[in-house]
């Protein structure tokens, strides 16, 4: 059966002010803000909303909703009316069938609408639609995803409501009508069981589908990392005990190992190898051949090419072109002879040379020459220093133990994310049978943001889209089914190298086997721009015009391609456009990078006060112009890391912001002073623990008292100290003095805390140790509190789940502030200022703000540098299929050429970067940036200075550029390192005034206010209708006839059995209709009756399942003779047992009309009581005052049946009461306010604005209305 979305769905565009309605199959959902219910015949679909401005707005996703969208030229997924430039590029990538596509779609381009309109395409083209279940749509991230969702429902919900309306360049505006619809309703039906989701998503359910062949436990779960580094540590020690023991084996491999590295550090670099994307198995079998790849050959060859070049051009003897010299015979040797090559004698003097520092640049030499001559010769000094044989060696011995921690993580359930990913590609590539069943299954594959897809994942892909008769072993060698594959990206904005995304495997994918395939594969490039406008874009471009290469540099970077912008008609403010502050300290002041990167911090966070917030003008959409606010903003970094001085700034000046950070919850202050309380506690003599103690605000103790400590040798709390055996000078005894109460309390806790139940440890810590109260005295204040508690919620889940002692809680919290997972701050962070109407400004790192826009976007820290190389490297290189080892100076060739390449990436990744935080803004761009001493050339700065061909160093007053045909001005703020504000700490927010403490006052408030949170905390946060029916009369609970006796006047224990009695009647009468076919033939019906009874009647009551079978049939055979059942055979039925949800205090009218009906049914049918009367006949009556307080609360039920009869729909309640004549209208009465909930919950989920209500008594057989859709109950 097809239902129309009529039937069942909430149709924003035609009532705006209605809830939504959630219709899941069987299953209850509670959704704030609006209705929930569940019909059964129809597929599940979800939308939320939120109130704003006293209107109902559809959310996309939850952390967009603190994002407000750009107002953009034209409607959101809707066919545009005008020729854009590259319209016909849209218009092929909308529709073209015949094809494989690879779409380049820059920043601002319409991506994500793109996207919705090939996928309305795909389901309602004129021939061979596609059913929405056969189409798969991969994202790069949740968000992505369920943003896709929501607008591709708007979209059809949409064409739904609007004949005319069809896909951008699409023919299906020429399908009937009936058969348009019919395909929107199936879409709106499959949507939530949709395959749109993101790549892990994807091929976890692909596992799940075949477990067998996959190796994995059917219901497995997806492990982040914390389960396989549980699993690791527990069997490293086991393993240990094994390999180091009297019967272990390898004694000899681990002295050598154990001569160049400690345990702990074999340990990390045990770890860094375990996981499933690196092909151990093949490196091992690499290195027993020793045979060179040619790869590595190639490039040792080319390299030696280049450092011959330079030195040609090059021709003087100096150092440098020495060492070049060197550097080329080192690369050619070691290409022609192998790493042996080198320890000849008479190579000797080749690699001694290379162990000279690289002198400065000299003349003759160009800065981009001397740049290459340097990375030729730190490469040649890099091969000449290979170490791989601890390496080889850790790694045949560690081969054994890490696939053993493997299967102990698959045996206990879980698939790590990486091995979720390589077992769905191995599944596909090495079982052909499956995948031939998924070919046949999947008919259409989307992909968004490709250019950051990892290259394992574009295997999965290019497997999917396999020609349906061929069956490739390896990835190179997929042909592609035409018209199969949709791919959506910029390489201009790939960003996530560190996630392994690899410019080098993109090109290769694109260009061979899409575009390479012939006249099966086609790209094109969408250009026009709806985010900026021109005055951006033309500077924009013109910058990167000058950065990217004009012809792409395969594998690395791709060329640039300038964006064009839509004029809406808003010209430009003034100051809205592209500008760049400079903070430069006064001459012969301190131009350390932390000297000015302070210095940037307090003069950003002073313009904002000063100039902008609340005072700079903004065009906030298509015509309002409105002063900033904080929520128009967002200062991007590049990196989280080094935010805080300006976190410390944007406080002083008391500028309200939210870090949207992934890393940065492990980065706070206070989690650091917490955890190294914890490891000075756990273990006395961790020094570094304890030294952090005591410069914390706990300790308070300065550098030069804790150097006195160190010097007598006291750093340690389980010491004794004694003012008169260390000497009596004064300073001595003023660290004793500060230093003997925190020793006290941290050897009170090392002896107590290990005797405390691991869910009290903290509620202890807190008591005895004063950092709740620290945190509250921080210039965070309550954020700071809001961080340590969620840290004790953190902590207690982690020892829950891996069954850790505090002393493995201690190693897994320094562990992660060593390498921080990915968690922010705690949710106060956020509803701090969201309920602010002037909101906050965003604080993002670059890589965090793809995607998203704002009106203003600050790009500050320009300067900073990147951070150095990890320590230790282990990456496989995909299009090369070469491993790569560094661990400190260790490191193999591969490791030296993976190295070699990533470097690279990471070049011309900055870029990217830079390109990406640019063209998040609408409006207005500042480019901020200290100036340092020395301008490093891995800073985002040098780009600027490169893309605006201007020494931006030496300039010491405002100036202008022109740029792309735009004024780009200059301001240069001199800054002197005194005027910086200070740290002022709690300082108010507003000046306060000083008043008189009325102490009896001060207590009746607290009193008062303590009455009103107990009497609001005894109110339940929903109620159901049946709490609005009057109390029920003892006759109610009669249950049947034939009870001759009053129950009033029965024994307690009587009137309970028989209250039970008559509940499980009505429980048992429910589930039967619950499941009734009215057209069946009502002689089946004693059947199901007796089916029934046995099933719900519990086990005290089943020796009187007889009686109970008999009182039901007696029951049913009336209801059936009936003509209220016979309305029933009649009446579509729309569904039965409907759980639904929704808010009870914003719908004022329905809750005054069901109170007042509560009173009638109480007090009786006064109708001229009004006023304070009705005020108090409702106190009487027995309402919650969570229903009649204004405070939000949710009414929650379940409606018996729903159906329509004669084009009108109605709510129906079955009722096993006893009724007569003399009865009725006290009963109509008495359920009315129950009915009236029922039917407000059916008007808003279903948008009707006529519902009619109708209560059916079973044991007459007579149904009563209870409110008519035009007149009242009858």
């Amino acid at each position: 059966m097809v239902f129309a979305p009529d039937d069942f769905l909430f149709d924003p565009e035609r009532n705006a002010t209605h809830a939504s309605i959630s219709l899941c199959a069987g299953r209850r959902i509670i959704r704030r803000g609006g209705v929930c219910g569940a019909i059964p015949e129809v597929a599940p679909s979800f939308l939320a909303f939120r109130k704003r401005q006293c209107r109902w707005l559809p959310i996309r996703c939850q952390a967009e909703s603190r994002v407000r969208r750009s107002h953009r030229p034209f409607p959101r997924d809707t066919a545009m009316t005008v020729h854009l430039k590259d319209h016909r590029a849209r218009e092929r990538a909308t529709t073209a069938d015949d094809c494989n596509l690879v779409i380049t779609a820059g920043a601002g381009t319409g991506k994500t609408t793109l996207l919705v309109n090939r996928l309305v395409h795909l389901v309602l083209r004129d021939s061979d639609p596609l059913p929405l279940h056969t189409v798969v749509a991969l994202t790069f991230t949740n968000k992505a995803a369920n943003e896709l969702k929501v607008r591709f429902r708007e979209r059809l919900w949409t064409m739904w409501h609007s004949s005319g309306d069809s896909v951008f360049g699409s023919p299906t505006n020429r399908l009937e009508s009936p058969q348009r619809r019919e395909r929107i309703a199936k879409a709106l039906q499959a949507l939530d069981t949709a395959l749109i989701g993101t790549i892990h998503h994807f091929a976890a359910r692909v596992l799940r589908l075949y477990p067998v062949e996959s190796g994995v436990d059917p219901m497995f779960q997806e492990d982040e990392g914390e389960v396989f580094r549980a699993i690791f540590d527990r069997e490293w020690s086991v393993w240990m005990d094994q390999e180091l023991g009297p019967d272990g084996r390898q004694h000899e491999c681990w002295r050598a190992v154990f001569d160049h590295l400690s345990l702990s550090e074999v340990k990390a670099l045990i770890f860094s190898l375990s996981s499933e994307l690196v092909p151990l198995h093949d490196y091992a079998q690499s290195r027993c051949h020793r045979a060179m790849p040619d790869v590595l050959r190639d490039w040792l060859m080319r390299q030696a090419v280049e450092a011959r070049t330079l030195r040609i051009a090059h021709p003087q003897r100096r150092t440098l072109e020495r060492l070049l010299e060197a550097a080329e015979q080192v690369f050619e040797h070691v290409a022609h002879e192998g790493d042996g090559g080198l320890h000849h004698a008479d190579r000797r003097a080749r690699t001694a040379m290379l162990a000279r520092s690289i002198p400065p640049r000299t003349q003759g030499w160009t800065v981009d020459e001397y740049e290459r001559a340097k990375r030729s010769i730190r490469l040649a000094q890099q091969v000449a220093a290979l170490q791989a044989s601890v390496l080889d060696r850790i790694v045949t011995l560690a081969l054994p133990f890490i696939e053993h921690c493997r299967r102990q993580l698959t045996r206990e359930g879980y698939v790590s994310l990486d091995g979720v990913i390589v077992r769905a590609r191995n599944l596909l590539r090495d079982y052909p049978h499956i995948r031939r069943e998924l070919k046949q299954q999947i008919r259409a594959v989307l992909v968004d943001e490709f250019q950051d897809t990892d290259p394992v994942q574009y295997e999965i892909i290019l497997y999917l889209s396999e020609a349906h008769d061929r069956e490739a072993s390896t990835w190179e060698r997929v042909n592609l089914e035409p018209g199969k594959l949709f791919i959506v990206g910029d390489p201009k904005q790939s960003i996530y190298a560190f996630r392994r995304a690899d410019m080098e495997a993109y090109d290769r994918v694109v260009r061979q086997s899409i575009l390479g395939a012939g006249e099966t594969g086609e790209q094109q490039t969408l250009r026009v721009n709806f985010r900026s406008h021109g005055k951006l874009l033309n500077v924009i471009n013109a910058i990167f015009a000058r950065l990217f290469p004009a012809k792409g540099i395969e594998g690395v970077q791709p060329p640039f391609e300038p964006l064009s912008s839509v004029d809406d008609g808003a010209p430009p403010l003034d100051g809205e456009g592209v500008e760049l502050r400079l903070v430069r300290p006064l001459d012969g002041q301190d131009r350390r990078m932390e000297s000015v990167t302070r210095l940037e911090a307090d003069a950003l966070a002073r313009w904002l006060q000063e100039d902008i917030v609340d005072r700079a003008l903004i065009r906030d959409g298509s015509e309002s112009v409105v002063p900033v606010k904080p929520r128009h903003i967002a200062i991007l970094f590049r990196k989280l890391s080094s935010v805080q001085p300006y976190l410390e700034a944007l406080r002083r000046y008391q500028i309200p912001f939210i870090v949207e950070g992934e890393r940065h919850f492990y980065e706070r202050q206070e989690i650091i002073d917490l955890v190294n309380v914890l490891r000075a506690v756990v273990r006395p003599h961790d020094r570094i623990a304890l030294v952090g103690v005591l410069r914390s605000p706990l300790g308070a103790m300065n550098d030069r008292e804790i150097e006195l400590l160190a010097r007598h040798e006291l750093l340690d709390y389980r010491c004794r100290l004694s003012i008169q055996k260390h000497g009596m000078d004064e300073e001595w005894s003023r660290a004793v003095a500060r230093v003997t109460p925190i020793y006290q309390l941290l050897r009170d806790l090392h002896t107590r805390l290990p005797q405390v139940p691991a869910g009290e440890v903290f509620d202890v810590l807190f008591d005895r140790v004063p950092l709740l109260e620290i945190a509250a005295a921080s210039i965070d204040g309550e954020r700071a509190v809001a961080n340590l508690k969620k840290f004790q919620r953190l902590a207690h889940a982690f020892m829950d789940a891996n069954r850790q002692s505090l002393a493995g809680l201690v190693d897994e919290m320094s562990r992660r502030l060593v390498d921080p997972p990915q968690e922010g701050e705690a949710e106060y962070a956020d509803a701090e200022s969201t309920e602010d109407e002037d909101g906050a400004i965003h604080i993002l790192s670059m890589h965090k703000a793809k995607g998203l826009e704002f009106p203003l976007v600050i790009v500050a820290g320009l300067h900073q540098h990147a951070s150095g190389s990890d320590r230790i490297l282990v990456h496989h290189d995909w299009s090369t299929n070469v491993m790569g080892l560094r661990f400190k100076q260790w490191q193999t060739l591969g490791g030296v050429y993976v190295g070699h390449k990533l470097e690279e990436r990471e070049r011309a990744e900055r870029i990217r970067l830079l390109y990406v935080a640019m063209t998040r803004a609408r409006r207005r761009l500042t480019l901020f940036s200290a100036v340092p001493q020395t301008v490093r050339s891995d800073s985002l700065l040098s780009l600027i200075v490169r893309g605006l061909n201007t020494d931006l160093t030496t300039l010491t007053e405002d100036c202008s550029l022109d740029v792309g045909g735009e004024r780009v001005p200059i301001f240069v703020l001199n800054v002197d390192e005194d005027h910086v504000r200070p740290v002022r700490r709690n300082e108010p927010a507003h000046p306060v005034s000083k008043v008189s403490l009325d102490v009896d006052q001060f207590v009746e408030t607290w009193k008062n206010r303590t009455a009103r949170w107990q009497a609001v905390g005894a109110c339940p946060m929903s109620t159901s209708p049946t709490s609005f029916t009057a109390q029920r009369t003892v006759h109610e609970w009669r249950g049947h006839e034939g009870l001759g006796m009053a129950i009033s006047r029965a024994g307690s224990a009587a009137r309970t059995r028989e209250r039970e009695r008559a509940r499980l009647i009505g429980v048992i009468a429910h589930r039967v209709l619950a499941a009734w076919d009215f057209l069946a033939d009502p002689d089946a019906l004693l059947a199901r009756i007796e089916c029934a009874v046995f099933q719900h009647l519990p086990g005290p009551w089943q020796a009187s399942a007889p009686e109970f079978v008999e009182e039901l049939a007696s029951m049913f055979r009336m209801f059936v003779d009936s003509e209220s059942y016979m309305l029933l055979r009649r009446a579509t039925i729309l569904g039965r047992e409907i759980p639904f949800s929704m808010p009870w205090s914003d719908d004022a009218q329905v809750r005054d009309e069901v109170c007042e009906r509560h009173v009638r049914a109480t007090t009786g049918p006064d109708s001229e009581a009004t006023g304070s009367e009705r005020e108090v006949r409702m106190a009487r009556s027995g309402i919650p005052d969570s229903q009649l307080d204004p405070r939000p609360s949710i009414v929650e039920g379940v409606i018996d049946v729903v159906y329509r009869v004669d084009g009108n729909c109605w709510v129906g309640e079955y009722k096993t009461d006893v009724v007569d004549e003399g009865s009725v209208l006290e009963k109509l009465e008495r359920y009315g306010p129950q009915l009236a909930v029922y039917r407000r919950a059916v008007q808003r989920g279903m948008g009707l604005d006529r519902v009619g209500t109708r209560l059916f008594f079973l044991r007459t057989g007579r149904s009563y209305i209870v409110d008519d859709l035009n007149e009242r109950s009858r």
